[in-house]
């Protein structure tokens, strides 16, 4: 007897060296042995499910820990890691019930209360989760993985302050903790604090070379500051570390995308969408790459897919309204805009998108209504100013549309449409000089702005310069695509001036 006591001590020694060195095949096989020399041995099993479990078979893990518990029900470790098991496999309430029951036999196990912390969060309970990663933390204030987990939690509920201080005290424990860097990284992101993040995501990779979620988060930080090439190296690099990362292609497709390169931004978004059938964002952005390139069909199809995934994609309504809008379907359009200020009260863009649509239908009051309710949202958004400034024009408020249009290029010098739009008011009420000075401003902003040059020339022609008129005419004419829908009336425009230079 003493002797398979023996044995089988060597076994389960034997079995946690092999875990350790990553040998999990061999460790099974050893409590396998163990459990073969005593079949009531619970601890052999539980340590057989551990090695199980970080094949990736979750399903035996679960046999093994259930045999434990059979033989010890008081076997509190069984009950903890057989919860971790079913956390894996998706079984969210049956995870919490094993982490229930650890504590309920063992109140002071901290692990116990961090697992079914991290169970809670994945169910949505952000509350019960952070009560629970703090009892686990007042158990053992040095926990930093409680610190970590309760920071994402705190995170999500839009607590940033609380998230990052989480995230303080996990770095101060363990100032190697990668994913602590990793995760305060995310939260200065969403504080707009870039350089502090990219610092954080920089500190993770240097910790952990091989972080493929850091160079992606990195890379979403230099994308908010404006640096496209660095943000798609550092995707580039998150691609090489996991060929399977579906949101670094999600993210390299976005940038891409405002680099100009649609087709290599659909290519990264389709290999996100093949990695994740359901990764509605992926969807979403495919849609507006197709879109910009004219497929508006096929930009339809991806937000139709958007909101099958996710039915409370305020922004995919929006950008399918955008598409239907293109195609002339306005009903269609504002329906979709309807259902985005529904889902997200807050979002300007589809009240500034649902003013353009009933602005076309004829519905200058409503649209007004809604660029005026997009300015109450976002008081410095210059696009929201502009366009209600149209149509107050198209109202007859003249002196209405200037004042929107001085307080869009007050908070956007940059902007181009507002000086043109501030233009064509001046010019239809005579000031001919102050509307060549906007429009000269307009292309100083935007040398390719045809319309700018096009309404310049209708100036120069009022006031008679003819030469500079035909200039202007042939400028817009040049590069505007061919499918402009001035083309037909500028190129009349420029054969008058032609004749009146030539009669002169």
């Amino acid at each position: 007897m003493l002797e398979c006591t023996r044995n089988t001590v060597a076994y389960l020694h034997q079995g946690l060296a092999r875990r350790r060195e990553g040998d999990l095949a061999g460790a099974i096989e050893n409590y396998s042995k163990a459990i073969e020399i005593d079949p009531k041995l619970a601890s052999a099993y539980n340590s057989r499910g551990r090695a199980r479990a970080k094949k990736g078979d979750f399903a035996g893990a679960i046999r093994d820990y259930n045999q434990a518990i059979e033989i010890d029900p008081k076997f509190a470790n069984a009950y903890d890691n057989r919860g971790a098991a079913r956390i894996k496999k998706g079984d969210l309430a049956g995870a919490i019930a094993d982490f229930s029951k650890a504590i309920e036999i063992d109140p002071k196990y901290a692990i116990a209360y961090a697992n079914r912390g991290v169970a809670r969060q994945r169910k949505g309970d952000l509350d019960g989760a952070i009560a629970d990663f703090s009892k686990a933390i007042e158990i053992d204030p040095k926990y930093a993985i409680a610190y970590a987990n309760r920071g994402v939690a705190r995170h999500r509920k839009g607590d940033l302050d609380g998230a990052i201080q989480d995230y303080n005290q996990a770095i101060e424990i363990d100032p190697k903790y990668a994913m602590a860097y990793d995760s305060r990284g995310y939260a200065r992101t969403a504080q707009g604090d870039f350089e502090g993040a990219i610092d954080d995501y920089s500190k993770a990779i240097e910790i952990n070379p091989k972080y493929a979620n850091a160079y992606a988060n990195r890379g979403a930080a230099r994308m908010k500051k404006g640096d496209l090439a660095g943000a798609i190296a550092d995707y580039n690099q998150a691609i090489e570390i996991d060929p399977k990362l579906a949101s670094a292609y999600n993210n390299r497709g976005a940038a891409r995308a405002k680099k100009g390169d649609l087709d290599g931004a659909i290519a990264d978004l389709s290999k996100a969408i093949e990695i994740d059938p359901k990764y509605a964002n992926a969807y979403n952005n495919r849609g507006r790459a197709r879109a910009k390139k004219g497929d508006l069909d096929g930009a339809i199809q991806d937000y139709n897919q958007t909101i099958e995934i996710d039915p409370k994609y305020a922004n995919a309504y929006r950008n399918r309204g955008a598409a239907r809008q293109r195609k002339g379907d306005l009903d269609g359009a504002i329906q979709d805009y309807n259902q985005a200020i529904e889902i997200d009260p807050k979002l300007a863009s589809a009240y500034n998108n649902r003013g353009t649509a009933r602005a076309k239908k004829g519905d200058l009051d409503g649209a007004i209504d809604d660029y005026s309710k997009a300015i109450e949202i976002d008081p410095k958004n210059a696009r929201s100013y502009n366009l209600r400034g149209l149509a107050r024009y198209d109202r007859g408020n003249r002196q209405g549309a200037i004042e929107d249009y001085n307080k869009a290029i007050e908070i956007d010098p940059k902007n181009a449409n507002a000086y043109l739009s501030r233009g064509t008011v001046r010019q239809r009420k005579g000031d001919l000089d102050g509307a060549i000075e906007d429009y000269n401003r307009a292309i100083r902003r935007n040398p390719r702005h045809a319309v700018a040059y096009a309404k310049r020339g209708t100036v120069h022609a009022i006031n008679k310069n003819y030469p500079a008129a035909i200039a202007n005419f042939q400028k817009a004419l040049e590069i505007a695509p061919d499918n402009w829908p001035y083309r037909k009336q500028i190129e009349k425009f420029l054969s008058i001036a032609r004749k009146e230079l030539a009669g002169n």
